[in-house]
């Protein structure tokens, strides 16, 4: 009975270890490349956010060199004329503020805060550990 048993179980580890061996042999071919491709999507994905924050800063600056400039020029009133009229600077004033509130608070926060490809660039095996950990955390 036990050399049935055996008989009958010899060919299914056989099947499973051809199977194992060829799981194997496609994890070889394919990992490099995916690889390859983990890093170059990662280090794409934070190079662009990194490069939105840094063209948010050049724009703030452009802005408000621009605008200090016209309203260096142009006297602007920024509190009402005082002959009762309107302020010719409120309506530049308001927007530039909000908008160079905002580009100023999210341009370095997004510029600093992905700067990931750069390990990427410098130390990809590290990059990787790193990715591998926090996968696994998850």
């Amino acid at each position: 009975m036990k050399k049935e048993l055996i008989e009958q179980i010899v060919p299914i580890i056989e099947t499973t270890k051809e199977g194992l061996m060829k799981v194997v042999e496609t994890l070889q071919e394919r990992c490099p490349l995916l690889i390859n491709e983990i890093l170059w999507w990662n280090g794409l994905r934070y190079g662009f956010w990194c490069l939105i924050g840094a063209l948010m800063l050049v724009i703030y600056w452009f802005l408000f060199k621009r605008y200090w400039e016209k309203l260096r020029s142009d006297a602007v009133i920024w509190f009402g004329s005082p002959c009762g009229g309107e302020s010719k600077g409120g309506a530049v004033v308001v927007p530039f503020i909000i908008g160079g509130l905002i580009c100023n608070l999210c341009g370095p926060v997004m510029f600093f805060a992905n700067l990931t490809w750069i390990k990427i660039l410098i130390a990809p095996r590290l990059y990787l550990l790193e990715y591998v950990g926090d996968l696994l955390n998850k």
